[in-house]
């Protein structure tokens, strides 16, 4: 289990705006543990699995290299990455 921390929560919340640029939610988040890349549906640029001890954030890179916030999600409490 984890323990809430507001101001880490305040910034996340701050950072990830789904549709736009992902640089801020990065540079909060710091290196995920495990990067996948994903079959796209967004168009044809890469997308792309970042894993977290306890979250996940799925990405979006045109083919442009600009990297796109899509979606942010928690992991079931049982569930580790290694």
């Amino acid at each position: 289990t984890g323990v809430y921390d507001a101001r880490t929560s305040s910034r996340i919340r701050k950072a990830f705006v789904r549709e736009k640029s992902s640089a801020a939610l990065r540079k909060v988040l710091g290196r995920p543990l495990r990067t996948r890349k994903t079959d796209g549906c967004y168009g044809d640029g890469q997308e792309y699995l970042l894993e977290y001890t306890r979250f996940w954030v799925n990405t979006y890179k045109d083919k442009k290299g600009k990297e796109y916030s899509c979606q942010l999600g928690a992991y079931q409490t049982n569930h580790r990455l290694y």
